[in-house]
């Protein structure tokens, strides 16, 4: 696992395992590293609030018309996080918050005065809050950049070992990719 500027940069394994090896009791919170490291909602939280259980079929995650291939691990937190009907909060005290049967979504908004049967996604200050928390329980140090990055360097290196801008610039734009070139390139280069 690489480490640049105090973050890491896992593999997809190596990330498998530091979700497994955590101390996370939520398959939500597993899956919300996940879509991020596979670069769902382009590191932002938006896409991600509104996922609902009927946005998987087969493997491939269908969000705002984008397609995402779910690798089996992946398809299997989706599908545990579906079927939950409590979250686990985190905390002091273990406190276990029911789930709305009724919602369509796969994140959990707890009921409250302002989601009084608990049907609503999750607002994106509340997934942000939630990363931020669940981010602390891995063995190592990531951000939505570093999730995200990992996973477009490592795919990048498996094709070539050396990138010119011009070749970054085409590859991210080819694969449809929002992120800063120059950025990747001069990870690329300590990589």
């Amino acid at each position: 696992m690489k480490e640049i500027n105090n973050f890491h940069y896992p593999t997809k394994q190596e990330l498998i395992e530091e979700l497994e090896k955590s101390s996370l009791r939520n398959s939500e919170d597993k899956l919300l590293i996940m879509l991020i490291f596979l670069g769902v909602g382009d590191g932002k939280y938006e896409q991600i609030t509104k996922i609902k259980k009927i946005d998987l079929e087969e493997n491939i995650l269908t969000i705002d018309n984008k397609k995402f291939e779910l690798d089996e691990y992946t398809k299997k937190l989706f599908i545990e996080a579906s079927k939950s009907d409590c979250y686990i909060a985190f905390g002091k005290k273990e406190v276990a918050y029911e789930k709305s049967k009724d919602s369509e979504y796969v994140f959990y908004n707890k009921i409250n005065s302002n989601n009084p049967f608990g049907n609503n996604h999750i607002t994106e200050e509340g997934l942000r809050r939630r990363f931020k928390a669940v981010k602390s329980h891995l063995g190592i140090k990531v951000d939505t950049r570093s999730l995200r990055a990992s996973k477009i360097l490592y795919e990048m290196k498996s094709i070539r070992e050396k990138w010119t801008i011009r070749q970054v610039i085409v590859f991210l734009y080819e694969n449809n990719l929002s992120f800063a070139e120059n950025k990747i390139f001069q990870l690329l280069k300590v990589f």
